[in-house]
């Protein structure tokens, strides 16, 4: 027979048993004690003195609504809290009704194999041997209990192995006596074993056996059903208090210092990251001088290209265009500007899709790669720059670029103007007109050097 259930479940009189064994730790028993070390506890007070404070803060920077804020940081105190609670219950619980400990107990009738809040026990009533097992993992009893049936339980150590092996070969003898002082009941019987496992010999009667117990357990057995009892209410109550408090607590002043660390956050990264703290409706606290700080942003490189000295009046006038359309990002949702770049011959444009992306990564560069990204334009759209590069017809004629500045996609050209190209070389056409736009062509920085 093998019963596994809670402790608490077991009937009066085997609990009352194993309470008294566990408090003792063995001394008086009729039969052999081992307590069982835990790294659990260790492990939890681990586990939460780190989750619950890592769910905690990643809750408060996570940027997400304030009941999101609120649950993460309720369950990061609940499961830190209760693993905490943990460790320090199984290093300072005592033996109770509900919690005997962690322990091997081998009796005249039963081994008991305690897990704390669990245990399960086995009848020795048809057992025909009991060896000590060595193995990689230790040693093991090995409990022979007929019909091909073998209890293995792992010991602490050799010497333990050793001691219950010996504990029931005494037994097996005590039993074979004719007219033992010890046959009175199996507490004596195992007693008598407990004495000579330790002593190597029989002892001369009963009162050397120091035998602190009147029986053992004979039935045991699963007596009583027990409920959750409050602690599960206890934990729901604490963390619907707990979640509420910190609803409150984040709509309030959490909501306020997530909005404070977005902008200071956002603000580390420049136009884009102050782009991406506005694009959240939920960031209220900084949306001004987010924005302000945008458009300062552009400063820089719009006095960069007005103070250009160089250039002809016309493309003096072209770069003015450029400058209006710098002017327009600063108040943009997104500093995404689209650039069409075509080559005429009579009265057809084709899209030169290769200088279009040399152009676009030239005046880039020029400005700031972070303040503007060159878009192709959608189908059938005119883009925000339109870029026409016409040759010269013949001897006589010179070769132009004309440009179109539009702010808005669907709006007319705030500026239209025709530049002269000069002796554009093939494929040259991203400086001449990085150098009318911007003052000249920045080429692309090395690749890094890769470290071997």
């Amino acid at each position: 027979m093998q019963l596994k259930c809670l402790f608490a479940e077991l009937d009066d009189a085997t609990r009352d048993y194993l309470i008294g064994v566990a408090k003792a730790r063995g001394r008086g028993a009729p039969g052999v004690f081992f307590s069982k070390s835990s790294w659990s506890p260790w492990v939890a007070i681990l586990a939460g003195g780190f989750l619950g404070p890592v769910l905690f803060c990643l809750g408060m920077r996570s940027g997400k609504p304030a009941w999101a804020i609120a649950a993460m940081q309720t369950a990061g105190v609940l499961l830190g809290g209760w693993l905490v609670l943990f460790a320090f219950r199984r290093w300072f619980a005592g033996v109770s009704d509900t919690y005997p400990g962690k322990f091997l107990y081998f009796d005249p009738l039963h081994v008991y194999q305690s897990e704390g809040e669990g245990i399960q026990i086995t009848s020795l009533k048809t057992v025909q041997a009991v060896t000590a097992v060595p193995g990689d993992g230790g040693f093991k009893m090995a409990f022979d209990l007929g019909d091909d049936r073998v209890l293995w339980v792992p010991m602490p150590s050799a010497g333990a192995a050793a001691m219950v092996e010996d504990y029931y070969a005494a037994m097996a003898d005590i039993e074979k006596m004719e007219n033992s002082p010890f046959a009175h009941s199996p507490a004596t019987v195992g007693a008598a074993a407990v004495y000579a496992a330790r002593e190597g010999e029989l002892p001369r009667d009963t009162a050397d056996l120091r035998l602190e117990f009147e029986d053992v357990a004979t039935e045991p057995q699963k007596a009583r059903k027990v409920g959750m009892g409050f602690g599960p209410l206890a934990v729901l109550g604490a963390g619907v208090v707990l979640f509420v408090a910190f609803l409150l607590a984040n709509a309030t002043v959490g909501n306020a210092l997530s909005d404070d660390m977005a902008f200071d956050a956002a603000k580390a990264d420049g136009a884009p990251g102050l782009r991406i703290y506005l694009l959240d409706e939920s960031h209220t606290r900084h949306r001004e001088e987010a924005k302000q700080l945008i458009a300062a942003a552009y400063d820089a490189p719009v006095q960069k290209l007005q103070a250009i000295p160089t250039g002809t009046p016309e493309a003096k006038a072209a770069r003015a265009g450029f400058v209006g359309i710098l002017e327009s990002l600063r108040t943009a949702d997104q500093p995404a500007v689209s650039l069409n770049f075509r080559v005429k011959a009579g009265a057809i444009s084709t899209p030169d899709p290769t200088a279009r992306q040399q152009i676009a990564d030239g005046l880039a560069r020029g400005v700031d790669p972070k303040l503007i990204l060159f878009l192709v334009p959608p189908d059938g759209k005119p883009a925000n720059i339109e870029i026409d590069y016409a040759p010269a017809a013949g001897p006589q004629a010179v070769a132009t670029y004309t440009f179109r500045f539009r702010p808005t996609p669907d709006g007319p050209p705030t500026v239209t103007q025709v530049v002269p190209a000069g002796a554009v070389l093939l494929g040259q056409h991203h400086e001449a007109i990085c150098n009318i736009l911007v003052g000249g062509f920045t080429p692309a920085p090395p690749p890094p050097v890769e470290d071997f």
